[in-house]
């Protein structure tokens, strides 16, 4: 079956590459879907779109640091030659102030950060369909490069992780060196609860370009690495509830997202213990980044 599925993706991919077609068929294990491309960042000219992306400074998110530690600058996010590349550089800033949305509206705040890095997000949000990038990770000690959906629905968090390479450790919490950019996390979160699951990939994914995507329907995601499925997780337990675009009553998981979302690539650095150090790779590459809709009249 894996074979099978590789080949109508590969065929599909190969159709995209050489003559430009605005439409993919995919599969699930189960049946294939029809998405047409909507969005298409090929990333031409010398600088970042503002039209299309938000570019961050400063912190976005965990603002007391308990779990990353870089400061986000537009400096360290450059086009050139069709690629976008996100740098990340030891830079350590002591008492440096900042505001963040905290609840109930902008707080000020002082924090240390060890890192300058970068992070762009997209200025519409999207839904069901497939998202893809292309691209080459940076690699190093205490790197967090993602590509990955966020919204907020009600308060709550509601994101997809298409991909997430970080520390690897062995039972002991000992970072393994030679997992290092060589395991996928693909994660959902939804009502403040999460379903993760890691890929142990055949590469290095610092040493070369690769496709990563998520196919995300009414009732199932599907993520693929370079075209083949590594991970589905259902809305529903039952088979008979899981057909697309027919929500039905059934155990669902409260792990499923159910709105638009924003589209995030970014490169943070982990908390940790280790001093800041200089990264064995320090740019994220990225070739491309394409949203493909999808919508139950494509079907008929």
């Amino acid at each position: 079956m894996k074979k099978s599925i590789s080949v109508v993706l590969a065929c599909a991919f190969s159709t995209m590459l050489f003559a430009q077609k605005t439409t993919m068929i995919l599969s699930n294990n189960e049946e294939t879907v029809k998405v047409e491309l909507e969005f298409n960042e090929e990333f031409s000219g010398t600088r970042i779109n503002e039209q299309v992306w938000q570019v961050r400074t400063g912190v976005t998110r965990d603002a007391k640091q308990e779990v990353t530690r870089q400061w986000l600058l537009p400096a360290m996010v450059s086009v050139n030659n069709g690629q976008c590349v996100i740098r990340t550089v030891p830079n350590q800033r002591v008492n440096q102030e900042f505001s963040v949305w905290i609840t109930d509206g902008m707080k000020p705040m002082v924090g240390n950060f060890a890192y300058d890095s970068g992070e762009i997000e997209s200025k519409n949000s999207y839904f069901w369909g497939y998202y893809e990038i292309r691209c080459k990770l940076p690699k190093g000690n205490e790197a967090w490069p993602a590509f990955w959906l966020y919204g907020e629905e009600n308060g709550t968090n509601n994101e997809i992780d298409v991909f997430e390479f970080w520390n690897e450790s062995n039972a002991f919490g000992k970072v393994v060196p030679k997992k290092l950019s060589r395991v996928q996390h693909m994660t959902t979160h939804y009502r403040r609860r999460m379903s993760g699951e890691g890929s142990d990939l055949k590469f290095d994914a610092s040493e070369d370009f690769h496709t990563y995507g998520v196919l995300w329907m009414p009732t199932y995601i599907v993520w693929y690495t370079d075209g083949e499925i590594q991970r589905v997780l259902y809305r529903y337990k039952k088979r008979k509830d899981r057909k697309d675009g027919q929500v039905k009553e059934g155990r669902e998981e409260n792990v499923f997202p159910q709105s638009p979302m924003h589209i995030l690539v970014d490169m943070a650095m982990q908390q940790t213990k280790n001093s800041a150090e200089a990264l064995e790779v320090p740019d994220f590459v990225i070739d491309y980044v394409r949203y493909y809709k999808w919508t139950p009249s494509v079907e008929k």
